[in-house]
């Protein structure tokens, strides 16, 4: 514990210690200033980008970061007053940093809007190569039995 606080007392003024846990799975440690969000989203951003993930900053921004309050609720910060009161809940609570993570519901419904269309059910995946031929096939079907049925019908 008093090593926590002799890491606490280093920072310089004004600045937090953040862990972000990504969607790999992997922990990244950084310091921000604690009433500057857009600084703290850059952050996450940077260590995203290390990781590899190329639209990192699309991914920050549409699915925000959260952390998880005393009550274990995901809380999505939105400004500078959701990390201040994320730094407040983490000091209050003998912590020496507050760990983010995106926004694990908005991450989920990305990854549901991201999916390509090979990976919809078979049943719904048509070939693009089939979706042609089957239309002019089914047109030409379609004129072959309405003249038919023209040539019955005026025969009666």
């Amino acid at each position: 514990m008093l090593q926590s606080h002799a890491r606490l007392n280093t920072l310089p003024e004004g600045h937090f210690a953040f862990k972000l846990k990504t969607p790999a799975g992997n922990t990244h440690r950084f310091t921000a200033p604690v009433d500057d969000v857009d600084h703290v989203r850059m952050a996450c951003v940077r260590k995203l980008l290390a990781e590899g993930l190329r639209d990192a900053q699309a991914i920050v921004d549409e699915s925000g970061l959260a952390y998880v309050d005393d009550d274990g609720d995901f809380v999505h910060i939105t400004g500078s007053a959701d990390l201040a009161d994320a730094v407040d809940l983490a000091t209050r609570d003998g912590r020496d940093r507050v760990t983010l993570q995106l926004n694990p519901r908005a991450l989920a419904f990305l990854d549901e809007k991201d999916k390509p269309a090979s990976q919809l059910p078979a049943s719904l995946a048509v070939p693009e190569r089939l979706l042609v031929p089957a239309a002019v096939g089914g047109g030409f079907v379609t004129a072959l039995f309405c003249v038919w049925l023209a040539v019955k019908l005026s025969k009666n």
